[in-house]
């Protein structure tokens, strides 16, 4: 679980007037869900060890007490996304200063007892409080004591903390235990169940679960890397007649064992350059995935649009099927 922000403000919370039946949350990041960003953790119902997310599924960590909105990318993250006020309130705590470095660099030592990297709690009164971590050095736009409205920026998503890819932590206290906001459930063990949702009306139909996600792909001249594409280098790479080979690549989100991949790519006469299909042998909170062939014997690839689609499938009781397309002109 992240660690509460050690810095307090020496200040009261005075006259909030929030209350259980009307607190309500904007959401904490200024991307639209789906498009520029996605929730690729949530809360953690389960109380004992083991998962367990509010849609019954392993979409988190054990122990996590929040909901992640992540960005698609590093470049995303250097372009410069606002972490925002979800509810009006008034500042609590804040904390700066911590380095935007991927855990996986620096090591889990390294930010001991700051997991939660640069952040901000925000009270908002009848015993509700918001915490946002992970956001950028040098980025945290409030103080303590300062109130602020829905939406006001309070920093930018970052890299710091207890983290390996670019989000927003949001986690939702009500008297000092968090709550799950799409549902009010606290970690009692409950998923699937009856609650109010926390999330304003007009964002729910947004902010929905998701058993899995495919979030990103392109297509490439070279064999792409995992590394590549979560800084964003593969977005955009143009292709050429000369090019070594031609690749789909993929970044998926909530991957369980025995879903399946198929990736397929067309040329410009509309015939199938090549098809794969690859089936997850683990469990994999994120995956990188690809496909290619090699440039034809003949020399060259032949100049015109060339598009690709992949679809990922997951069997069972209700089958659940994401598609994702991407096309690039070869001139």
């Amino acid at each position: 679980m992240l660690n509460v922000l050690a810095l307090a403000a020496a200040c009261l919370l005075g006259p909030l007037a929030a209350r259980a039946n009307d607190f309500t949350l904007s959401l904490p990041v200024a991307c639209t869900p789906g498009r520029d960003c996605w929730i690729a953790n949530y809360f953690d119902r389960d109380s004992a060890p083991g998962v367990k997310d509010v849609g019954c599924g392993a979409r988190t960590y054990d122990g996590h007490d929040g909901t992640d909105f992540a960005l698609r990318d590093l470049k995303a993250m250097e372009g410069g996304v606002d972490v925002v006020a979800a509810a009006p309130g008034r500042v609590k705590a804040m904390r700066d200063g911590v380095a935007d470095v991927n855990v996986k660099i620096g090591g889990r030592q390294s930010v001991a007892g700051k997991e939660c990297g640069n952040g901000v709690v925000v009270e908002h009164g009848g015993g509700w409080e918001t915490q946002y971590c992970h956001m950028r050095k040098g980025s945290i736009a409030v103080r303590p004591g300062q109130e602020v409205a829905a939406g006001e920026k309070l920093g930018l998503v970052g890299l710091s903390g207890l983290t390996e890819f670019p989000h927003a932590h949001l986690t939702v206290r009500k008297d000092g235990v968090p709550v799950d906001p799409f549902d009010g459930h606290r970690a009692d063990g409950t998923c699937d169940a009856p609650g109010a949702s926390l999330w304003r009306p007009e964002l729910r139909p947004a902010v929905v679960y998701e058993p899995m996600v495919l979030f990103s792909s392109n297509l490439a001249g070279l064999v792409p890397s995992q590394a590549a594409a979560e800084r964003g280098d593969l977005d955009g790479t143009a292709l050429s007649p000369s090019a070594p080979v031609l690749a789909m690549w993929i970044r998926a989100l909530g991957i369980e064992p025995g879903d399946e991949l198929t990736i397929r790519v067309t040329g410009p006469d509309g015939k199938v350059v090549f098809e794969s299909t690859q089936k997850a042998d683990k469990r994999k909170a994120a995956w990188f995935a690809f496909a290619a062939r090699k440039r034809p014997s003949d020399g060259v690839w032949p100049k015109g649009v060339y598009r690709g689609e992949a679809t990922l499938g997951r069997g069972g009781k209700t089958p659940v099927t994401r598609r994702i397309q991407s096309e690039a002109e070869l001139r």
